[in-house]
């Protein structure tokens, strides 16, 4: 939604004295004219100005929300709701602009979603008059409980079966929100309009008020002034003078849609069209509504449009609604909102940030919509997005990092919306800001390309499009078209709050030529949670002012990476993480200290001689080694000077074990270390595990016995006959088995 402005007074007044009727000033069909590329540091700072939500914008309608809330009561559809469909809505609605007030009839078609359904509760706010109600065209009762009413069905509904109610009534809509139904006379004109998201399209006409339940087509059709023009969404399929003073237009929506997004725009409005041709032979009309004084600077404000539509199209796939239109209508509004194919627009203000922020929206909030609005970052933060992606197709990819670190968002809260019974945090900057931040950083974590296939396959895929969707279908979407788990990076982002505060060292050892060791030292020291943000390091960058980029995982509070720079220029003197600010993030430098480097030793065999090193760089050498918990495999021990881990190990298997490192002049570090040692079978009599039995093993079992030679290996190998004890025995019996043809060794005790 919604693109809310800070300020008021910035732009200017809203509408202009002089009165234009629509039918009047309408002009002929245009194509786009060219549009003026504006510099980024205008682009950012529109941005900010549309996006500051809590500002002025937010002392003007706290009051009126707090009251609706109260009246709202609830976040979510009644489980009653969830007994029937919505398939169509008729609105055949009469507007008496002096009075201030509406008549009208709904007709809403639903069907039957279990068995024996009695009853049908449908929103609407308890101050509209119902005046009678009807299903299937025979009478039927209903009752009012708060802003909700429940019409009994004459006769129990089964599943799959439809039904039709249609409902009269008539009242002044209460205002409230972001603004619901609002009569208003600005510099003289008249002007009627709507904003119904996220819970206010029932202050004006009964339906089911959540975005879970599209209806299928809707069907429009407004009496009103005849000096005025009513724009609303779809295709306009009727637009009479009835010769009385008034006008009746009817629309026509052949698009799901959901009940926030179903607008009237009506006013004296000026006119003019461009056009979308997406296919040699096609084209889709691209209409404004504005305010006659505005003509001028809306026709220039406005060119881009066309552009716009195309480029995203290019991006996602086709313009979701091209067998109906693209609009857009001026309204008195601190900001904007996306009305599928007819978006409400500030007059006299036209940010392209704010103008392709709406569009974006037909692709991601209008054809595919947030289910409710815990997820409605799918439909802000995808639109916030695409603002991004817009200038970045002007541009190069600087200009994409300048407007998202425009959008840097700092502040606590999870991305999903935990509180949904308050507008203001539904519709928080963090929803856009961050949202669009979770975007970005996924596009570089699975790639450019794949980020565009998953937005293209999203946009294509029968199970989303022109539906309802959580984050959690994204998500599985992003890992079946990727193949990554994505898991922690929805888990960690979308669910957790703040970002990573990494802080990074370096230490780079001569190795050459111009050949260069980089030992790099990263951690992760955010107290808030998520702890550890599971996710790839874009780029660490090693040697500044010809930087080598690396990717490098780091799924842990902190890690540890080497690098080897090759036929390096200079020698290395820098170390930058994320250097092209694809994450969220701060970065701090910090001097190098003592860190143990891996996490793994050298695997080794069981039975054969062994010997690694733990690698310790940074503070002051000899180091003092330890282990600190667990213990080394059976057999191998761990030098305390040299670091060395040496031994002939007997057992098998994985073991986990600490060792601390500790430097001369102080510091330490400590890490827990696994190490895998692979079973090999012995063969009975090899007692000197060469894999033969021979006279070689009869000598070795003798030096053994009687001069102290090594150890059999293992031990069972030696004990040829079986008795449980490596004497003189078992060398007799070897030899007899060698020369004499005696029995051959057996396994061992």
């Amino acid at each position: 939604m919604l693109y809310l402005l800070s300020s008021w007074k910035t732009y200017g007044s809203l509408i202009l004295a002089l009165a234009i009727s629509f039918m009047a000033v309408s002009t002929p069909a245009t194509t786009a004219a060219s549009f003026q590329r504006i510099p980024m540091e205008q682009a950012i700072r529109e941005s900010k100005e549309a996006h500051a939500l809590e500002q002025q914008m937010k002392a003007r309608q706290l009051e009126k929300q707090r009251g609706l809330q109260e009246a709202l009561g609830i976040a979510g559809a009644l489980p009653s709701q969830y007994q029937y469909d919505v398939k169509y809505y008729k609105m055949d609605m009469r507007v008496n602009v002096p009075a201030e007030t509406i008549y009208a009839r709904i007709d809403m078609i639903s069907t039957a979603t279990q068995d024996n359904v009695t009853f049908c509760d449908i929103d609407l706010f308890s101050n509209m008059a119902i005046d009678s109600v009807r299903v299937d065209d025979g009478p039927a009762t209903f009752t009012r409980d708060g802003n909700v009413y429940r019409v009994n069905l004459p006769a129990p509904v089964n599943t799959g079966q439809p039904f039709t109610v249609r409902t009269w009534y008539r009242g002044h809509p209460t205002e409230g929100g972001f603004q619901a139904f609002a009569f208003e006379i600005v510099q003289g004109q008249t002007l009627v309009s709507t904003l119904s998201e996220p819970y206010l399209a029932r202050t004006w006409w009964p339906c089911k008020d959540y975005p879970d339940d599209k209806a299928d087509s809707v069907d429009v059709v407004v009496n009103y002034p005849v000096n005025m023009f009513c724009a609303s969404n779809g295709t306009m399929v009727g637009n009479v003078n009835n010769g009385d003073g008034t006008r009746t237009t009817s629309w026509k929506i052949r698009y799901p849609i959901a009940t926030y997004l179903v607008s009237l725009a009506m006013s004296n409005y000026s006119h003019w069209r461009d056009w979308m041709k997406y296919a040699p032979t096609d084209s889709m009309p691209v209409d404004y509504w504005v305010f006659p004084g505005d003509s001028s600077d809306a026709r220039s404000g406005y060119s881009p449009t066309v552009a716009m539509l195309d480029t995203l199209s290019r991006l996602f796939g086709l313009y979701p609604f091209i067998n109906e239109k693209y609009a857009m209508s001026a309204f008195n509004w601190g900001g904007a909102m996306e009305h599928q194919t007819n978006t409400s627009i500030i007059r006299n203000y036209y940010a392209q940030s704010m103008i392709v922020h709406e569009m974006g929206h037909q692709w991601w909030g209008d054809m595919i919509t947030c289910r409710d609005w815990h997820h409605v970052w799918m439909n802000e933060g995808f639109a916030s997005y695409v603002e991004a992606l817009w200038f970045e197709s002007l541009g190069t990819f600087t200009d994409l990092r300048n407007y998202m670190n425009g959008m840097r968002y700092t502040l606590g809260g999870s991305i999903y919306c935990i509180d949904t019974t308050n507008v203001w945090a539904i519709f928080d900057s963090r929803v856009y800001d961050k949202g669009a931040w979770a975007l970005h950083m996924l596009r570089h974590v699975v790639s450019d390309p794949t980020f565009f296939s998953i937005m293209q396959t999203f946009y294509d895929d029968p199970r989303y499009k022109w539906k309802d969707v959580t984050t959690e279908q994204f998500r599985d979407l992003c890992e079946q078209v990727s193949g990554m788990d994505l898991h922690g990076f929805f888990q960690d982002w979308i669910y957790g709050t703040y970002y990573p505060k990494y802080n990074y060292s370096f230490l780079s050892e001569p190795r050459g030529g111009n050949n260069y060791r980089v030992y790099v030292h990263v951690r992760q020291t955010q107290t808030t949670s998520p702890q550890t943000f599971r996710m790839p390091i874009i780029d660490l960058s090693v040697n500044a002012g010809s930087y080598v980029d690396f990717h490098v995982p780091m799924m842990d509070s902190e890690k540890d990476y080497v690098f080897d720079l090759t036929n390096a220029l200079t020698p290395p003197n820098g170390v930058a993480v994320d250097r092209n600010d694809w994450i969220l993030k701060t970065a701090t430098s910090e001097s190098y200290a003592v860190h143990v480097i891996y996490d793994t030793l050298m695997t080794g065999q069981q039975f054969i001689s062994y010997q690694d090193s733990v690698i310790v760089r940074g503070g002051s050498k000899p180091y003092t080694y330890s282990v600190t918990s667990g213990s080394l495999p059976a057999e191998l021990t761990l030098n305390s000077t040299t670091g060395i881990v040496s031994g002939t190990p007997t057992d098998s298997g994985s073991v986990t074990f600490t060792v601390s490192a500790t430097g001369t002049s102080g510091g330490s570090d400590s890490k827990q270390i696994t190490m895998r040692i692979t079973p090999k079978t012995y063969v009975p009599g090899d007692a000197s595990h060469d894999g033969a039995v021979n006279i070689s093993d009869a000598v070795y079992l003798i030096a053994y016995i009687f001069s102290g030679g090594p150890v059999p290996v293992p031990m069972t190998a030696g004990d040829v006959n079986g008795s449980c004890a490596v004497n003189i025995s078992d060398a007799v019996y070897l030899i007899s088995y060698i020369f004499s043809g005696g029995p051959a060794p057996l396994p061992g005790c």
